[in-house]
């Protein structure tokens, strides 16, 4: 479907595209270093950052950029295209290949006062004979509707920070993708969880908790869990959170009965956008998640997993 050329009903062509908002954004985790990677497309700005959290000594670095003239082409399909994102000091490359199994990240940011440059290269596989990803279209509002595209999967490759270098195996590093389209409402505010892991036998456990986007959320929801590459419906997230210290513990869990966890934030990157009648309160926090996972019979123990918690609230 030509997305990009849907008109929202009362506006012209030319202004529904302000509407649409996009973006493709990475989780990277491994036992050593973390990586949130991701480019955005609200219309009239566009934003990249690279966020790199070393685990074992909680050190953080941030680079970004944000302008209404970047660069920033976000793919319409993951079969065969590229997105890519480039401004101040700051450039991100996704080639997305599913054709051949797989998408190849690369990023760079410059060297500041303030912190080292860093440049990776990952490479993520998708065997679709494998694993199966989360793949929705949800009504947001009248006559207008959100697409998603989610999974978890293997990463390997590296990253160098100053004098730092990292490698990433895939037998231990896990990869979450997020790539998102939708011809929002004026107002939109959503609270998300998600992370993957190995679990002791090898297997890929991954989560994606969504609540506040769609309508109707009990029947229209985003949420399942991956188990060995298959994805599981949930259903309706419950978050419990202290929006006034979004640093306090969160408590998420699901009607199903299938989620049971806490998330304690060790830190994050946040927007706050005030530009007139638009504005956007975005905090996107790393930390750990501990509970349970359940799916027929059997329990997964959560201990300690590297994700994410994400509070948004604006008027776009």
């Amino acid at each position: 479907m030509n997305i990009d050329q849907f008109r929202v009903p009362g506006t012209t062509r030319w202004t529904s595209q302000f509407r649409l908002k996009q973006w493709q954004h990475w989780l990277i985790s491994s036992p050593d270093v973390a990586f949130t990677i991701a480019m955005v497309d609200v219309g009239y700005l566009k934003l990249g950052w690279i966020q790199a959290i070393e685990r074992s000594s909680g050190k953080r670095w941030e680079w970004k950029a944000q302008s209404p003239f970047a660069r920033c082409n976000i793919a319409r399909s993951l079969w065969e295209e590229r997105s890519d994102f480039k401004q101040s000091g700051c450039s991100i490359q996704f080639d997305n290949h599913l054709s051949t199994e797989g998408h190849t990240l690369h990023f760079k940011g410059n060297k500041t006062s303030t912190q080292p440059d860093i440049i990776g290269h990952l490479v993520v596989s998708h065997p679709l004979d494998q694993v199966d990803p989360l793949v929705v279209c949800l009504p947001i509002g009248d006559d207008r509707a959100m697409y998603s595209h989610k999974v978890p999967l293997p990463v390997q490759g590296n990253v160098t920070i100053g004098d730092r270098h990292f490698n990433l195996s895939s037998e231990n590093s896990t990869a979450f993708s997020d790539i998102h389209k939708g011809h929002y409402p004026h107002h939109t505010w959503w609270d998300w969880a998600c992370f993957a892991f190995h679990d002791d036998q090898g297997r890929i456990v991954g989560l994606n908790l969504t609540h506040g986007l769609a309508q109707n959320p009990r029947r229209y929801n985003e949420n399942a869990m991956w188990l060995d590459g298959q994805p599981i419906r949930l259903g309706l997230a419950r978050f419990q959170r202290n929006r006034g210290n979004l640093m306090q513990p969160w408590k998420v869990e699901t009607d199903c009965g299938s989620v049971q966890l806490d998330f304690q934030p060790l830190g994050g990157r946040g927007e706050n956008l005030q530009l007139g009648f638009i504005s956007s309160q975005f905090q996107q926090l790393y930390g750990h998640w501990s509970g349970s996972l359940r799916y027929r019979s059997e329990v997964l123990q959560v201990e300690q997993v590297f994700g994410l918690g994400e509070d948004h609230e604006c008027h776009w």
